[in-house]
Formats: structure tokens, sequence, C-alpha cells
């Protein structure tokens, strides 16, 4: 597993530096800049990856539920299911409750 060094005051200057950028993309482009990140075996990326979707969860619906079960594959540890569950899963499926089977 790759890692670049980052710690969380490091993840939190990039939040904050590029949540303008992150914000002003279309909902398309926020998915594939998200799998490319999360799709690099990188935890870090992973996490960030995810964070970008999480801008765009009110946004995402049933369509995009596709995106996600793709995206699992390429999580490295338990933390990324966590914090997919946590900042996506849970919000979508209190929203559309006839997918949770």
């Amino acid at each position: 597993m790759a890692s670049y060094g980052f710690d969380k005051a490091d993840m939190e200057q990039v939040h904050n530096r590029f949540n303008d950028h992150f914000n002003a993309l279309r909902l398309e482009d926020s998915i594939e800049l998200a799998g490319k990140l999360i799709r690099s075996g990188n935890n870090t990326l992973i996490h960030l990856g995810i964070h970008l979707l999480s801008l765009r969860r009110n946004e995402l619906g049933p369509p995009h539920f596709w995106v996600l079960d793709d995206l699992i594959d390429s999580f490295v540890r338990w933390g990324n299911v966590d914090h997919l569950c946590g900042s996506l899963v849970q919000p979508l499926l209190e929203r559309y409750p006839p997918h949770v089977h």
C-alpha cells in the first residue's frame, strides 16, 4: 500500500485549500476525480476521494449507487469502509429507504 506520509493536519490543509475548487466541479467531474483518487490504492488519496464524494452527497441518489459499489473494490483498509458508510451510505439510505434490502 502506498503512503505519502500525510497526517490529519496535512489533510485538513488540503481540504481547506481545495474545497472551493472541489465544490465548483460538476457532479460528473467530482465522481470521475473521486474515482481516480480512490483507485490509486493510496489510503490518504482514498479518504480524499471519499471526502470529495461526500461534498456532493445531496446530489447523489439511486442512479449513482453503482459508483459506490464499484469503488469499494479499491478500498485498502476498514477505515475506508467506515468513512464511506458514515459520510455517504448512511445519509443516502436515510433519504432513500426503499433501497435498503
